[in-house]
């Protein structure tokens, strides 16, 4: 077991490795962990509804098929979101219809809105990122985190770079940002332009196999918490506690806390 670390456990879609991904069902255990952190991804609906997926095209994890954005917030939500979903043993326990399903799992499994997910949580703190889609989530989001009074506990994501400067142009730097994958690129690269920006980024994204001591060290220096991505595997997981990380995005929250000595009792499921 490893010392005792402040990084942060941040459950990557609610930790996809225990519960199937971006459901109301993983949060749910999420938090009955006690993680510190709910990671998302979001998409626009049709009818301008933000709502959890991780890829763009909803069968990657449901048993529809088309892009997020062609279906409206009533039709996407007749999809289960675990159909894809593998257990530890190989099996698919949610391969149903949604109809199909025991009533208690239906609003578990399906696609959440994040009106939702900011409704049951909102007093977790959360990652939401916007992924690359036909139309920027920014506008709707930064609405939804004022409607939700949220401002203090969400912390807004985008690899994609226009989206997050949209973003950060309209809340005014109201909430904390992360680097966009061109940030982060200039930030290994030693350069610091982008930072004379109005409203900079206050955390550096990184995948964690690109992380070291000097690049903690330095992101540190220059103002950034360092969050890693994504870090499923035990050796990783200690590899990271000991780089000195603000905050490890896993599939596995329960192993996590676990090697931070957050937890004693057994996990459900173990990453190999």
């Amino acid at each position: 077991m490893t010392a005792t670390s402040a990084a942060e456990v941040i459950a990557h879609r609610g930790g996809n490795g225990e519960r199937p991904g971006e459901t109301m069902l993983a949060y749910h255990h999420a938090k009955s962990l006690g993680v510190d952190v709910l990671e998302m991804d979001v998409y626009l609906t049709r009818d301008g509804h933000l709502v959890l997926m991780h890829d763009k095209l909803v069968q990657g994890t449901t048993n529809g098929e088309g892009h997020v954005w062609e279906f409206t917030l009533a039709q996407i939500q007749e999809l289960n979101a675990g159909y894809y979903w593998a257990a530890p043993d190989g099996t698919f326990p949610y391969q149903k219809d949604l109809s199909k399903l025991p009533p208690d799992l239906r609003t578990e499994l399906r696609v959440p809105s994040l009106a939702e997910v900011f409704s049951e949580f909102g007093d977790m703190r959360m990652i939401v990122e916007m992924k690359p889609a036909k139309d920027s989530p920014a506008e709707a989001l930064w609405n939804l985190i004022q409607k939700f009074d949220l401002t203090r506990k969400v912390q807004v994501a985008s690899f994609w770079h226009s989206y997050i400067t949209e973003f950060r142009n309209r809340s005014g730097g109201a909430v904390p940002t992360s680097t966009s994958w061109e940030e982060f690129g200039e930030l290994l690269l030693g350069f610091h332009g982008f930072e004379k920006h109005p409203v900079r980024p206050t955390v550096a994204d990184s995948p964690h196999w690109l992380l070291d001591a000097g690049r903690v060290d330095s992101l540190h220096e220059h103002g950034y918490e360092v969050q890693a991505w994504t870090v499923n595997k035990i050796a990783d997981m200690d590899r990271m506690i000991a780089l000195g990380v603000d905050g490890i995005i896993t599939d596995y929250p329960c192993a996590l806390l676990q090697r931070l000595q957050r937890r004693s009792q057994t996990c459900e499921i173990l990453p190999e």
